[in-house]
């Protein structure tokens, strides 16, 4: 009887180390996969901080060139009248 708990308490002890083991790979699977996805994102943050400080420019200097245009249609207007 003491002999049978023995063997059953040897391999509930063997099932839960193995769950353990199976636990923490799983976790550093996880943890590395986290890591990847975390440095996609920081990628993706930097590109889209970049496209708009580009595209922030580039309406800048779309409006000066717009502005210019029009006072110089507004000079020339003014010429020919």
């Amino acid at each position: 009887m003491l002999t049978s708990k023995l063997i059953t308490a040897q391999e509930t002890s063997k099932t839960a180390t193995e769950q353990s083991f199976a636990l923490k790979v799983s976790k550093d699977r996880f943890e590395g996969q986290f890591k990847a996805v975390q440095e996609q994102l920081a990628m993706v943050q930097k590109s889209h901080d970049e496209l708009a400080s580009k595209k922030q420019t580039e309406n800048e200097l779309i409006s000066r060139d717009l502005n210019s245009v029009s006072i110089r249609e507004r000079d020339t207007r003014a010429k020919l009248l």
